[in-house]
């Protein structure tokens, strides 16, 4: 189906910031429940006016029941809301730097979040085969990473909630300083806690390298957990 929208319509739906480099889109439901449809829509205005970034309020969805026909996002830089990705083919965050909700990433098949460096909700990782968090510094919501490609945390520094980390290929918890619920590390090579500073929560540390030497109590002076200790 084709959409027509009129001038008016148009000029509610999207917005130019003063500096006229950047698009406001304030509410994607305009086009429909089809978010693939409305993406490939804004491409072409987007085109017409030379490529300005693209900011969303609100939430986008561009899960695998969408014609997943862009590999990448392209101009989007900001998402208030949620975005859920979740067994889609996007190969590319392309310059998203802002998610204000949830990230979904459930079996996707990206294999870094670019430059991405903020999650205000939970991110999902679970199954997909992302391998960097690359530019990633703050999640306020739980983190799950189960049987992922994850290689290394990249410059995540803070975790608001919990932090599931299981079957991965990470051997350090790098620059992470903070997790605010549970640390669940398990299954995985780790060798280092990193710059670890603090669990708000539990934490479990099943099979790993790491802990094989370590009791308790060297744990505790090497990070400052506030709930118990599981490592058997």
């Amino acid at each position: 189906m084709k959409l027509i929208i009129t001038e008016s319509q148009y000029r509610t739906l999207i917005s130019e910031k003063k500096d006229k480099k950047e698009f406001v889109v304030s509410n994607l439901d305009f086009f429909g429940d089809n978010h693939w449809e409305a993406f490939k829509i804004l491409k072409n205005i987007l085109d017409f006016r030379g490529n300005p970034p693209l900011s969303i309020i609100g939430d986008v969805d561009l899960d695998i029941r969408g014609n997943s026909e862009l590999y990448a996002l392209e101009n989007l830089v900001s998402v208030s809301g949620d975005l859920n990705l979740s067994e889609s083919t996007i190969q590319s965050l392309g310059n998203l730097k802002y998610v204000g909700g949830d990230l979904d990433l459930h079996k996707s098949r990206l294999q870094s979040l670019g430059n991405l460096e903020y999650v205000g909700g939970n991110l999902d990782l679970n199954f997909s085969w992302v391998e960097t968090l690359g530019e990633l510094n703050y999640v306020g919501g739980n983190l799950h990473a189960l049987q992922t490609e994850l290689v290394n945390l990249g410059n995540l520094k803070k975790i608001g909630g919990n932090f599931s980390l299981r079957h991965s290929n990470v051997t350090s918890l790098e620059n992470l300083e903070f997790v605010g619920g549970d640390l669940q590390v398990t299954f995985s090579p780790i060798e280092s806690f990193g710059k670890l500073k603090s669990v708000g929560g539990d934490l479990f540390l099943l099979n790993i390298p790491l802990v094989e030497n370590l009791s308790t109590e060297e744990i505790r002076e090497m990070v400052n957990v506030a709930g118990e200790i599981i490592f058997q």
